[in-house]
């Protein structure tokens, strides 16, 4: 994955927050991903539900389709989350939309090696994921894992930590770029299959 376009821009967050409604004031969860059984969907809005109660008013944000769109929509509207949850659908500006993050919510049920994840780190968020991710993804400092067996108060209070932790975004792509995931070294990798 070639990281560098990732890197934490603040005119870019200002200007796909305007784009989505977000003021600069809220507080944004979001995810990037189809929707499926492994992402845990349903899990994620519960542990959502709870954050706002014990915490405060947020947004989340939620990329992607998949076929299990319509009853996370249902979900989150039995969850009274109607007027906080975006559904965005697929997009081809997914760099741009973690900028507008304050932190990338990951409780899947089983992954390989999410990309995603990697992207998140190096627009330096913050990111709440589950322990049956594999831990060579963890590239930054800023990777906090939980329990699926964990209750939901606890993994509100991981998101809520999370975001009182998020006061400037560091620049990580050195240390992506160290690990491999540079825009030199995915040349080079293409280079030498062809």
């Amino acid at each position: 994955i070639p990281v560098d376009h990732y890197r934490y821009n603040e005119q870019v967050r200002r200007q796909k927050r305007q784009e989505l409604g977000i003021t600069a004031e809220d507080r944004v969860i979001g995810h990037v991903g189809r929707f499926v059984t492994e992402k845990n969907h349903e899990f994620m809005l519960e542990v959502f539900a709870q954050y706002i109660r014990m915490a405060s008013p947020a947004i989340m944000l939620l990329e992607g389709t998949g076929p299990l769109m319509s009853q996370i929509q249902h979900k989150a509207d039995e969850l009274g989350l109607a007027d906080s949850v975006r559904f965005l659908g697929e997009r081809s500006d997914v760099p741009e939309l973690l900028q507008a993050m304050d932190v990338f919510f990951m409780p899947s049920l089983f992954e390989g090696l999410p990309y995603v994840l990697i992207e998140a780190q190096a627009a330096g968020l913050p990111c709440v994921i589950s322990d049956v991710i594999n831990k060579d993804i963890v590239l930054t400092p800023f990777v906090h894992f939980a329990s699926l067996d964990d209750s939901k108060e606890i993994w509100a209070g991981k998101l809520n930590d999370a975001l009182q932790m998020e006061t400037g975004r560091p620049d990580n792509t050195e240390l992506l770029a160290k690990a491999g995931y540079s825009v030199a070294d995915t040349l080079r990798q293409l280079d030498q299959i062809y």
